[in-house]
């Protein structure tokens, strides 16, 4: 898998091979630039769970019914946004975290939205690790999905600002690599 691909770290060895084979990737990565607009194109179109109404947008129908992908719609748009602005920038980081900060340095995007990502981040994670013990303690396969009813007041609050600052992420990367509406 190419998003695999581009995270790759020395585990082992020389470092310095992992620094050349990184500024390789860089160099032919910004040689052509159709190669991340490719990868952005399905990532900046995941839709934000929140509707009109600003209720979440949950499964309607079968095993998940009431519940929402936290991976799908907060995980996955979050870290592969920030890994194509990166990379589009030249950054050699693969943390995501890390990654923030050097797009932060590189004014891609301001300390504030920074810190939002940065909360995100840390709130889509500790929810699907709270699932995935919840899973464990059920005899369950590890899961993504969150029932939203299950969160209090401000709990829900936190999560919608979650998916409002990846959203703004999205936008941010749609611009930068030029990526048309799609049009069905």
């Amino acid at each position: 898998d190419t998003y695999v691909f581009l995270d790759f770290r020395s585990i082992h060895g020389d470092q310095g091979l992992e620094f050349e084979l990184k500024k390789h990737t860089n160099a032919l990565v910004s040689q052509y630039p159709f190669f991340l607009k490719t990868l952005a194109e399905s990532i900046v179109s995941i839709p934000v769970p929140i509707g009109f109404f600003k209720n979440f947008i949950v499964e309607k129908t079968g095993k998940y019914k009431d519940r929402l992908n936290i991976k799908l719609y907060g995980l996955v748009p979050l870290i592969t946004c920030t890994k194509i602005l990166a990379l589009q920038q030249g950054l050699m980081e693969t943390n995501t975290l890390e990654r923030l900060e050097g797009l932060m340095q590189a004014k891609v995007i301001s300390a504030d939205h920074k810190e939002a990502l940065e909360q995100a981040f840390e709130t889509f994670l500790a929810l699907k690790i709270k699932n995935n013990l919840a899973d464990i303690d059920q005899g369950k396969d590890f899961g993504s999905y969150i029932d939203p009813q299950d969160f209090s007041t401000r709990q829900k609050q936190i999560l919608k600002e979650a998916f409002w600052a990846v959203s703004e992420l999205q936008k941010k990367t749609k611009e930068a690599l030029k990526v048309e509406e799609s049009r069905f």
